[in-house]
């Protein structure tokens, strides 16, 4: 449900990494799925150690990581382009 907005969001602000991590799949899946989504972000397949790396015990969750390379905010649960506009309205490239 969320990957038009964070299509969208990305295509408008080319400035700000937007990548997707997958936990599961293989590299052709990952294809497959960006190409029949319409995902235009990249997507990288991570290992289950990702999740734990950074907390996750619920899909879809949201890292936002500041320009600095420190995590900014943690969402977990579905989130929408004006959510994405707002948490990283301070973003300077």
């Amino acid at each position: 449900m969320e990957i038009p907005s964070f299509s969208a969001f990305a295509d408008a602000n080319p400035q700000i990494p937007v990548l997707g991590i997958a936990v599961d799949g293989t590299p052709e899946e990952l294809r497959a799925a960006s190409k029949d989504l319409g995902i235009t972000y990249p997507i990288l397949l991570g290992r289950k150690d990702v999740q734990a790396t950074y907390g996750v015990s619920t899909l879809p969750t949201t890292v936002i990581i500041g320009p600095d390379g420190t995590i900014h905010t943690v969402h977990t649960g579905l989130l929408f382009r004006p959510q994405l506009e707002w948490l990283t309205r301070t973003w300077q490239p």
